[in-house]
């Protein structure tokens, strides 16, 4: 049995996109400085991360989703409120007649203030759980320094190998996934910010994100960052391709991929603000055919 259930692969997306980007936010010097203290520099980054989420600025920017063969570009502002979005093509054409009645239905949907309710709780769960995973990265992992270049605006950027350390018991069932993770991040030591984390299960894991489940070897995970202000940076690449179980029974199947460009600030907006914005200012369909 195949999930479809958005709700439980978004949970479980979102889980595992938190966990990556707040947990592996950190600088490292050069092998010129000797030995570095990993931990010590890996503790003061992830409290950076965390503070980071403390009050966030708002922006706007355009997506394209990838579902299957089929791609969707949507326009997507934060709010007070909460998050929303539009969409404005898919397949790269504009919504035909029946694509633009369902979107007003889900916009409709979208913006009952149930579901908002809800959806503002859900974020502040996911936040909670980054938090609780972020706790334990530096006695989770081992970090091997593996070469370092100089990007055109002067930073020095490295990259690290990352693998379980050895003996490491996870102290909660959030934490077990990490016994079957290791990959590469890229860094800019002089922003210390992730500029990009390529991992990859090298055998079965559990894990435990408000429900019960199993992750396959093999799966896969890219994020990529960029800085949209001098002291904030967003994703801005994702690629997520996991199989596994959930509550022992269900199946669970994610293969999303993402990219997302034109992020602008913008001031705290009402529901109703939002909504006008998100049609007077998206990209054209030329942008949009630029950014796959």
């Amino acid at each position: 049995m195949r999930i479809r259930n958005n709700h439980s692969r978004n949970w479980a997306k979102a889980s595992l996109v938190a966990s990556i980007m707040v947990a592996f936010a950190f600088a490292v010097p050069p092998p010129a400085l000797g030995q570095p203290q990993y931990n010590d520099l890996v503790r003061t980054a992830i409290q950076k991360q965390i503070n980071d989420k403390v009050n966030p600025p708002y922006f706007s920017w355009m997506r394209r989703a990838y579902f299957g063969k089929h791609t969707r570009v949507e326009y997507v502002v934060d709010t007070p409120g909460g998050r929303l979005r539009r969409v404005h093509y898919i397949d790269d054409k504009p919504l035909n007649g029946e694509q633009q009645r369902r979107e007003a239905k889900r916009v409709r949907e979208m913006i009952d203030p149930d579901r908002l309710a809800r959806d503002r709780e859900s974020r502040k769960e996911e936040t909670a759980r980054a938090n609780l995973l972020l706790a334990s990265i530096p006695e989770a992992f081992d970090f091997t320094y593996k070469g370092s270049s100089t990007s055109v605006d002067g930073h020095n950027i490295v990259t690290l190998h990352f693998k379980p350390r050895p003996g490491f018991e996870p102290p909660n069932n959030e934490t077990k996934v990490f016994l079957g993770m290791e990959g590469e991040l890229t860094l800019d030591e002089t922003a210390s910010r992730l500029v990009k984390i390529d991992g990859t299960l090298f055998k079965d894991v559990t894990f435990g994100w408000g429900f019960f489940g199993r992750l396959f070897r093999g799966g896969r995970f890219v994020v990529e960052q960029i800085a949209v202000t001098p002291t904030h940076w967003v994703d801005n690449k994702s690629l997520f391709k996991f199989d596994g179980t959930i509550l022992m029974f269900k199946s669970l199947h994610i293969n999303d991929r993402d990219v997302a460009w034109s992020f602008r600030a913008v001031p705290p907006m009402t529901i109703d603000e939002a909504l006008d914005y998100l049609d007077k200012h998206p990209d054209s369909l030329q942008d949009a055919m630029l950014h796959r």
